[in-house]
């Protein structure tokens, strides 16, 4: 990279950091200018006095046996050196090697933390593998079975067997393991429901070892709040500022307990909207945050100490409620890794378990018996109430009626059926419709921390398969190509104008600007359900509503050009996964056949190469329909 570029790319990154630029600046100094060595290597050299781990005792007795039975089975596999990591078997052995670059092979460097190479295109590849494991999950799920099977002697050395090995290759601050106080914090809290369950049987000199890498996590994670500070203002900040609470009260550290509860409450005003949804613009960033208040709330305090986190648990809950979560996976908005806070051997996709245990402990929960779900069964105080679903919305007046050159989706076998309309703006700049088997979702939020370029999207399922839907996220940095493409609207169910893309990446996590758009106030008069939305990605505002039936899904488009002006457009439909797409435009899925896509009125319908990734690391070939044409000013298409 030219002297220029760089100086160009240093602005911009400045730029999207806003007032506390200098604060990273300075930051990105330290670490260049050896600071990071003589801090970091001076506390990993710092050997306080024994700690003292004082952490509550948690009964399994009353745990619902469908979840102990999961817990038992998912440790029988770990056991026997298999972990599950992004919903795939990994073979880690018997003694995990920490530093493997799980993907594709290779190692990462058992160096200090600030020599190590994340992001450049020769480092050793994708880290979130490595940290995945690194977050010690599964030791939680083999401390429940040791727990429910006390006289099972398997887990206890299987756990021991991986914390030592763990405690020997990651000694203070060395290895890819100390990049990321967030990662800390994440491991730190998966010790200490560890040391709950069954710390009492650990090995004394291995809780001794425990103790000191909590402590040095505590300190570093501190170390590193200007970074975080400056830079981290999202989910990362706020699962450190947990971590400190819970380090700090295992051990006694007060300073650090008052100081991460005071940045918790701080970070979590900024990051819960009040109508439940996060800045993180990711339904699986959703999950993750009311993770980490589950972890806050755990950790204990005062009624007053825990009012906003119990507020924000329930407000989120209902969020969740509202765009179907209790009906199935809703669409992948955003980025999606499949991270959690808490341990859960449940379905990945399933946002029950969370949902209902945001509104149990948010305090809105109503009766009803799953107490199956991992979140229920094991981090419920009473895990013997599931809430009912809500979000109910009142009818509005009615809204535009149908014109030409629409685009239809028709359900002419499987994907028709009774039932009343409903339609509901859920909040983050989403909104959902459904009517009988048919559901449809639009987004129209921002574009920031793990967003995509999908402003003006929908999403169509019928019944559990989606026709249309978000292709998902590919990887963050294995693949910069893939993970550009699938970031880009060029992948989304979108309309686009002369070919450009809604908005331009900065680097990984970040966007060169966040359009304008908003969610209309829906309308659903028993047959039908309209949602809609406006925004001004180009210098041509555009507004799209969705209709909603029993039997068909209508997109209507309306471009705002200027008086005299003509424009290219492309309307984009990525087919989901299991979409079977035939010469006449019908589709067939496993449980509806015969339906059909009635393009707009257009110049030519195109059927390009697609890609959907179910889930992290995993990308599958499919197909995408493009409905191009040139229009002229003011129009509907």
């Amino acid at each position: 990279m030219s002297l220029s570029s760089r100086r160009s790319a240093l602005a911009s990154d400045l730029a999207s950091i806003g007032l506390l630029a200098p604060v990273r600046a300075a930051y990105e100094i330290s670490r260049r200018a050896g600071l990071h060595r003589a801090v970091f290597s001076a506390l990993s050299r710092k050997d306080p006095l024994a700690h003292t781990l004082d952490v509550s005792v948690t009964s399994v007795a009353g745990t619902d046996h469908r979840a102990a039975q999961r817990a038992l089975a998912e440790a029988g596999i770990i056991a026997s050196g298999k972990v599950r990591l992004f919903s795939r078997e990994i073979n880690i052995g018997a003694d995990p090697d920490w530093h493997a670059v799980i993907h594709r092979g290779g190692s990462w460097p058992a160096a200090p933390w600030w020599e190590i190479d994340l992001r450049s295109p020769d480092r050793p590849g994708d880290v979130k593998w490595a940290w995945e494991l690194g977050r010690h999950r599964h030791l939680v799920v083999l401390a429940r079975a040791a727990a429910l099977e006390p006289q099972q002697r398997t887990w206890i050395d299987t756990i021991e067997r991986h914390l030592g090995s763990f405690l020997a290759m990651n000694p203070h601050e060395t290895g890819v393991h100390w990049c990321s106080s967030l990662e800390l914090a994440l491991r730190s809290l998966s010790w200490l429901e560890v040391l709950a369950l069954i710390g009492d049987r650990l090995e004394p000199s291995l809780k001794a070892s425990m103790a000191s890498h909590l402590w040095h996590a505590g300190a570093h994670i501190l170390a590193e709040l200007p970074y975080s500070m400056s830079s981290m203002r999202n989910n990362h900040l706020l699962g450190e500022a947990a971590g400190l609470v819970s380090i700090g009260g295992a051990l006694h550290q007060r300073t650090w307990a008052r100081t991460g509860a005071q940045l918790f409450d701080w970070q979590l005003r900024n990051e819960m909207s009040a109508d439940g949804s996060t800045i993180e613009e990711s339904l699986s960033y959703q999950r993750f945050v009311m993770d980490i208040v589950v972890r806050r709330l755990l950790a204990g305090g005062t009624e007053a100490d825990l009012a906003a986190s119990r507020a924000a648990l329930r407000h989120a809950a209902a969020f969740l409620g509202r765009i179907g979560a209790y009906e199935g996976c809703p669409p992948q908005f955003g980025d999606w890794d499949e991270g959690r806070a808490l341990a859960s051997g449940g379905d990945p996709f399933d946002f029950r378990g969370i949902a209902g245990l945001g509104a149990v402990l948010g305090g809105s929960a109503a009766a009803a018996d799953d107490t199956g779900l991992d979140e229920i069964a094991w981090y419920a105080p009473h895990r013997s109430l599931m809430p009912v679903a809500g979000g109910q919305t009142r009818p509005l007046s009615p809204g535009p009626g149908p014109s030409r050159g629409t685009s239809t989706l028709a359900a002419a076998g499987g994907g028709g059926g009774g039932g009343i309309a409903r339609a509901t703006a859920a909040g983050g700049g989403i909104a959902r419709a459904t009517a009988g088997d048919m559901a449809a979702w639009l987004r129209a939020g921002h574009t920031r921390w793990h967003a995509h370029s999908d402003i003006g999207s929908v999403s169509v399922k019928v019944m559990d398969d989606w026709v249309i839907g978000d292709p998902g996220t590919g990887s963050y940095n294995a693949d910069d190509d893939q993970r550009r493409a699938l970031r880009s609207s060029h992948a989304h169910a979108v309309i686009e104008i002369d070919d450009l893309e809604q908005v331009l990446p900065h680097r990984s996590f970040r966007w060169s600007r966040d359009p304008w758009c908003a969610i209309g106030a829906p309308i659903h008069d028993g047959e039908t359900a309209i949602i809609w939305a406006a925004s001004a990605c180009y210098p041509q505002p555009l507004v799209r509503a969705v209709a909603v039936e029993a039997g068909s899904v209508t997109i209507f488009d309306w471009v705002l050009g200027a008086a005299g002006t003509t424009f290219g457009f492309t309307s984009r439909f990525p087919l989901g996964p299991t979409a079977q797409l035939r010469e006449d435009l019908s589709i067939d899925l496993p449980r509806a056949t015969g339906l059909r896509l009635i393009a707009p009125e257009c110049e030519r319908v195109e059927i390009v190469p697609s890609a959907w990734s179910h889930t992290y690391g995993e990308s599958a070939g499919t197909e995408a329909i493009l409905a191009r044409g040139r229009t002229g000013s003011s129009v509907m298409i």
